[in-house]
C-alpha cells in the first residue's frame, strides 16, 4: 500500500501567531477548557496586539504611536490606578510632508541655526 502524498505547505497557515497563543495558553499557561474559549481568548489577545502595535504600512513619514485615555473613560481621579482606565492608541503627526517642504523652501541654512556665530 502507497502513502499518499500531502502537501508539504499546507502546514504554512498553521503556524501563525494566533495558533501561537492558543499553544501558549494551552501548554505554558495550562489553561484547561473548550479550544472554543481558548480561541476566544487568543482572537482577543491578536486585537489587543493591533491595537497597541499598528502595522507599520499604516503609519506614515513623521508620525509617532501614541497610547492615551479613552474618550469614553470619566476624568483621572484620585484613588484610581492608571491601568483601570481604558486605552486608546492614536497615530499622531509629529512631522508632516508640509513642514519639511516648508523648511526646505522656505529657510536657508543659515536661518535655521539658533545660535548665530558670534564674531
Amino acid at each position: 500500500m502507497q502513502k499518499q502524498s500531502t502537501n508539504r505547505y499546507e502546514s504554512i497557515p498553521k503556524r501563525s501567531y494566533f495558533n501561537a497563543i492558543i499553544k501558549l495558553l494551552e501548554k505554558e499557561y495550562k489553561i484547561i477548557g473548550s479550544r472554543k474559549v481558548i480561541a476566544m481568548i487568543a482572537e482577543d489577545l491578536v486585537e489587543l496586539h493591533k491595537e497597541f502595535y499598528p502595522d507599520i504600512e499604516k503609519r506614515g513619514f513623521g508620525q509617532i504611536v501614541w497610547q492615551t485615555t479613552a474618550a469614553t473613560e470619566k476624568k483621572p481621579g484620585y484613588g484610581k490606578k492608571a491601568e483601570d482606565y481604558g486605552v486608546k492608541t492614536v497615530i499622531l503627526p509629529l512631522v508632516t510632508k508640509e513642514d519639511v517642504e516648508n523648511l526646505t523652501t522656505l529657510y536657508s541654512y543659515s536661518s535655521l541655526c539658533i545660535f548665530p556665530l558670534l564674531q
